[in-house]
């Protein structure tokens, strides 16, 4: 049970600095990170620039131990880019090579597309905050050219605020 909760928070603590990195680094992105499946030896040292841009953010330089991960766990990270072009932004897309080095091997893209109030039938793009489809087309080929299995999850956004489940 306590090797359990330790690969558990060494998890989380790289998931976080991944997402303090992706969260700072693509200023209108948003990214939730998960663990993932692989048996991991120490990770290796990230490239500079992360390294660097972490250092900037004040976190702690951390070497983790290897961990042994479930083979039902998947080790990625969730873009979901708030402007038309975020996602296909040459500092976005310079970001999946630093996630490749972290070991992120799987990629969800979350565009947010508005239906007007709870009851809506029609979905509809909004100009300044949906990501187009050239920008997802963009980054989906980037990533696949890395080695990245990606996944589209389409999410919808009630523009009212109202509970949306």
């Amino acid at each position: 049970m306590c090797n359990v909760l330790r690969e558990g928070f060494q998890g989380a603590l790289v998931g976080l600095l991944l997402l303090v990195c992706l969260g700072s680094c693509a200023a209108e992105s948003r990214a939730q990170v998960t663990s993932g499946e692989m048996e991991l030896s120490p990770l290796p040292a990230a490239p500079p620039t992360l390294a660097a841009h972490l250092a900037e953010l004040g976190a702690p330089d951390v070497q983790l131990p290897a961990v042994r991960l479930p083979s039902s766990v998947r080790r990625g990270v969730t873009l979901a880019g708030y402007t038309e072009t975020v996602l296909a932004d040459e500092r976005t897309l310079s970001l999946l090579e630093e996630m490749w080095h972290a070991g992120v091997r799987w990629l969800a893209l979350v565009p947010t597309w508005y239906q007007a109030s709870v009851d809506a039938t029609t979905i509809t793009r909004k100009m300044s905050v949906t990501p187009t489809d050239e920008a997802l087309r963009t980054c989906i080929r980037r990533a696949h050219q890395r080695g990245f299995r990606v996944f589209l999850k389409p999410h919808v956004d009630v523009e009212t605020g109202e509970w949306r489940g």
